[in-house]
């Protein structure tokens, strides 16, 4: 066979193989080297890159004209085929999203599935089959701890700012803050679930505890964070080793660290489209900006809950009665078990040790101590009969007391609630006007972020000529405090009850319509107290 006018000629044998490459001068050289892909593409990326002819490359690197012709317009095919599919990149692209996301359903689906089934196989091997006529129509079971007192108050009003501030929804706002102990659980043997509860909770008598300030679990959830005692420790695992013999309890249930604490918002309450990382940390920037107050309590009733939210029954520690849920939800037993742990505390050394009060008869200025003024807070003329036209007369009224009456080497503790009401000034904006060094508790109203005081912890204690003072908002008593309180909130809507000065339950009431709308100087509280009438 012989080749054209690029000088280079072809020969086959009988087989039609080994092919034979004739030069100009007559040698011959085997052409059957198999070529690497990598070596195909750089002899034509060398043709079309270089003058050289396709005579010159097929001689160079000793391949047939033939072969090389096909090299080529494989690599022209595969060029335009890219070329071609280009635009559909991002088409293909979105249609494996969509696969991966199907592929996910269908999993988190069988997923469920199987957890169902583990469960009812769980529950069967237990022996634990639902009778007819048991107490609930659910095998889900909660069991928890439920606050009372100024506590359950302050993180239901955590909960209120956190919603209307940062857009939480929260639709079930009004459930009663709690700690977890064990579940959610699910068994078919209610009965037992009750039997082995009351079992463990009738041999604990005072089981105290305390909240520790605020924390987050990643992006889940932020909440009050709880301090158990030991006896809180030894009562919460006896409960779950019982349970777990033939209930399905959840993973967190199953861990030695008892990380016990009070929900305030989750992720959940959030829409989607919302960044929950940033919202949290702006949550949480926005409550360390709060100083929350040293909280001592005790578990007073063990709830369990049904897969309803309802309260099936309640273990009081105090009563030692299991109570059904009418009886729970009364509030005469409530009274009796409170008054019984009040009793037992008395009899019992202090459970705490409460922080050195501040001694402020040594300080080289005057301190003043006020309440609730309520600045740009129209209604609360007509609330508290306060002697002014309007919120404008008011205000001028109260700044320019204040200001007369302290001076800028004074100390005033301000005791909360200093604005309130729509299109209301910051609190710093009023802060900014009022002369002295103020040390400020917040009240329920200041929501704001406060930059132009020291804000100081809720019953904040000092001393002054020999008495003690524990300074707060709202007067809930301590159960080991047994001095002076001087406190606000109440205003004068039930002066019977909150009147300035109180000696038989040793409070003073310092809202400002017992102040003539100006702070009042420690020495004329302590000579109103040792007044005798």
């Amino acid at each position: 066979m012989t080749g054209d006018n690029t000088g280079v000629d072809f020969t086959k044998n009988k087989a039609g193989q080994n092919r034979t490459f004739f030069d100009a001068a007559g040698s011959t050289k085997n052409m059957n080297k198999k070529r690497t892909p990598q070596e195909k593409y750089d002899i034509i990326v060398e043709f079309f890159s270089t003058d050289t002819t396709v005579a010159e490359i097929c001689r160079k690197h000793n391949i047939p004209y033939t072969t090389f012709q096909r090299w080529k317009g494989m690599f022209l095919k595969g060029g335009e085929q890219a070329l071609a599919t280009r635009g559909n990149v991002a088409r293909n692209r979105a249609k494996e999203i969509e696969r991966l996301r199907r592929t996910i359903k269908e999993i988190s689906m069988a997923n469920d599935v199987l957890r169902k089934v583990i469960r009812e196989q769980r529950d069967k091997d237990a022996g634990g089959f639902m009778k007819t006529g048991s107490h609930t129509d659910t095998s889900k079971y909660l069991v928890e701890f439920r606050f009372h007192g100024l506590a359950k108050k302050k993180i239901r009003e955590y909960r209120e700012i956190i919603s209307r501030k940062f857009g939480a929804n929260m639709k079930r706002r009004k459930e009663v803050p709690h700690i977890t102990l064990a579940g959610p659980c699910y068994t078919k043997d209610g009965k037992r679930l009750i039997r082995e509860v009351h079992d463990v909770v009738r041999k604990f008598d005072i089981v105290p505890f305390s909240l520790d300030g605020f924390g987050r679990f990643d992006e889940r959830a932020i909440c009050v964070k709880v301090v158990p005692s030991n006896e809180m420790i030894k009562m919460r695992n006896e409960i779950v080793k019982r349970l777990d013999k033939f209930c399905l309890l959840r993973d967190h249930d199953y861990k030695p660290e008892f990380k016990a604490h009070a929900t305030l918002c989750m992720n959940a309450h959030f829409p989607r489209n919302v960044n929950v990382e940033r919202k949290f940390d702006d949550i949480m920037e926005y409550l360390d900006s709060w100083k929350m107050p040293e909280f001592r309590q005790n578990i007073l009733r063990v709830t369990i809950l049904g897969g309803n939210g309802k309260i099936v029954c309640e273990y009081d520690l105090m009563l030692k009665k299991m109570l059904n849920r009418r009886e729970a939800l009364g509030r005469g037993l409530l009274k009796d078990a409170i008054a019984i742990l009040k009793d037992k505390r008395e009899m019992m050394s202090p459970i705490r040790h409460r922080p050195e009060p501040i001694d402020e008869t040594d300080f080289p200025g005057r301190v003043f101590v006020v309440s609730d003024l309520h600045f740009d807070h129209k209604n609360i003329i007509r609330y508290c009969k306060r002697p002014f036209r309007d919120e404008h007369e008011m205000n001028r009224a109260m700044l320019n007391n204040w200001n007369k009456t302290v001076k800028n080497g004074d100390r005033v503790y301000y005791l909360g609630d200093l604005t309130f009401g729509r299109g209301r000034h910051t609190i710093d904006y009023w802060l900014s006007k009022l002369n002295g060094e103020i040390r400020f508790i917040r009240g329920n109203h200041d929501t704001d972020i406060i930059k132009n005081a020291k804000v100081i912890k809720d019953r904040f204690p000092i001393m002054y000529r020999n008495y003690k003072f524990l300074l707060m908002h709202d007067p809930y008593r301590p159960p080991d405090y047994h001095g002076w309180i001087i406190h606000g909130d109440k205003h004068n809507s039930r002066p019977h009850m909150f009147p300035h000065i109180n000696r038989r339950n040793k409070t003073v009431n310092i809202c400002a319509e017992f102040t003539n709308y100006t702070p009042m100087n420690l020495d004329e509280i302590v000579k109103n107290i040792e007044r005798r009438y």
